[in-house]
């Protein structure tokens, strides 16, 4: 199945390493007017990563929310939640 089409690049979650250097607050600017417009899909980096990934595009990102208490009782029972909510 292919990735769905969208306005901004679809590895701008994944943190890449080739992608970095765009993401500093000098060059911010730089990453508005590429990775999150169509112009995307003239990035080096996002070709790169591409061919990496293929057509079906960049693996799911792992979410992982942990959730504790202010008090030290519910402190010693800090329990991980999934995306999915189990």
């Amino acid at each position: 199945m292919d990735a769905p089409s969208r306005d901004c690049c679809p590895f701008v979650d994944a943190g890449h390493a080739c992608c970095g250097d765009r993401f500093r607050l000098d060059r911010f600017g730089d990453a508005l007017e590429t990775c999150f417009s169509e112009a995307h899909h003239q990035c080096r980096s996002f070709e790169q990563l591409r061919v990496q990934f293929g057509a079906a595009g960049p693996p799911p990102t792992p979410v992982v929310i942990t959730v504790s208490a202010t008090c030290a009782a519910a402190q010693a029972n800090v329990q991980q939640l999934r995306p999915t909510g189990s």
